[in-house]
């Protein structure tokens, strides 16, 4: 992966340790991160996603997709009430703006981050994804989840 085109390893590193320590901290669950790898069609989602625009250095997406069950157990572990599909697609919002912001830590204030926009599995699915993208493949509580990363480097080579 050129530095120039896409994000480095370093970055992914930093984005998957970023997600497993959301969980393990916030949550008190262990996270089994699979091996990322570079995915040239559309990515596979769970019930609801989170997507985040970047821009400034890095342009691009980053979403995180969870299944409504996990969502809903992790609702209960928060102390939430309320598990419906509206507060699971809220959640999954929340998750992925907190792991895009931590990643904005690293990156400092050449990272533009937008609100979330939280979508069911069939309104993630219509989104268009113009250039390659990470997979990052994850499990909690034994459940699938995935982070994707579509970034290109925008700094001056």
């Amino acid at each position: 992966m050129s530095q120039t085109d896409q994000i480095s390893e370093l970055d992914l590193a930093l984005f998957a340790e970023i997600t497993r320590r959301y969980f393990e901290r916030t949550m008190g669950e262990a996270v089994a991160l699979d091996r990322a790898s570079v995915c040239f069609t559309p990515p596979h989602f769970e019930d609801y996603t989170g997507l985040i625009r970047m821009s400034g250095l890095h342009r691009g997406y980053v979403s995180l997709s969870l299944g409504e069950p996990l969502l809903q157990e992790l609702l209960g572990r928060v102390g939430e009430p309320m598990r419906d599909a509206d507060m699971c697609r809220d959640f999954v919002g929340e998750i992925a703006s907190t792991i895009a912001s931590n990643a904005r830590e690293h990156f400092g204030n050449h990272l533009g981050i937008s609100t979330p926009v939280a979508l069911n599995r069939t309104d993630a699915a219509r989104l268009s994804w113009p250039f390659s993208h990470l997979s990052l493949p994850f499990k909690v509580l034994g459940r699938d989840g995935q982070l994707v990363i579509a970034l290109e480097n925008q700094s001056p080579a």
